[in-house]
């Protein structure tokens, strides 16, 4: 899994990409209702990622994002 974050003074979002072992990739993109702080928008994406895992019934992820405070 892979996640990235934006916020700007107009809101927040981010984008999930799941990426199965033979290659088909799954893009999820979310716009987060409340102007997180920058921290704060990337540890919603870990969350939504993680929570899109389970929907689709993942049972061995890696995780790859920008923020090693987040993923830790």
């Amino acid at each position: 899994m892979f996640f990235d974050s934006a916020r700007s003074k107009n809101g927040s979002g981010t984008k999930i990409i799941l990426i199965n072992p033979m290659g088909k990739t799954y893009k999820f993109f979310y716009q987060l209702t409340w102007l997180y702080s920058n921290n704060a928008t990337k540890y919603e994406a870990l969350c939504l990622g993680l929570e899109q895992a389970i929907k689709m019934q993942i049972q061995c992820l890696r995780i790859k994002g920008d923020s090693e405070m987040v993923i830790n």
